[in-house]
């Protein structure tokens, strides 16, 4: 989700295009290195792969980047 105003200020790519794909497809580049597991996550308003995550643990997910980049871990919140 983006807060008007904050484009600057948080790093990252941002697209103002609606997908004219149906609601169950989405864009993706597939990166080169991404372990076996990844889990796309989408972004609905564009219909666009914007990441991946991994379960690590339960609760636990590596997240990385549209390049097959890691990020960090996340937390469910508890």
């Amino acid at each position: 989700m983006m807060i008007a105003g904050t484009a600057t200020k948080e790093p990252g790519r941002y697209y103002t295009f609606q997908s004219p794909l149906p609601a169950d497809v989405f864009f993706e580049v597939h990166p080169r290195t991404l372990p076996h597991n990844a889990q796309p996550v989408l972004d609905e308003t564009s219909g666009m792969c914007i990441g991946y995550s991994v379960a690590q643990a339960p609760g636990l997910w590596q997240i990385y980047d549209t390049q097959g980049h890691f990020l960090r871990l996340e937390e469910a919140p508890s």
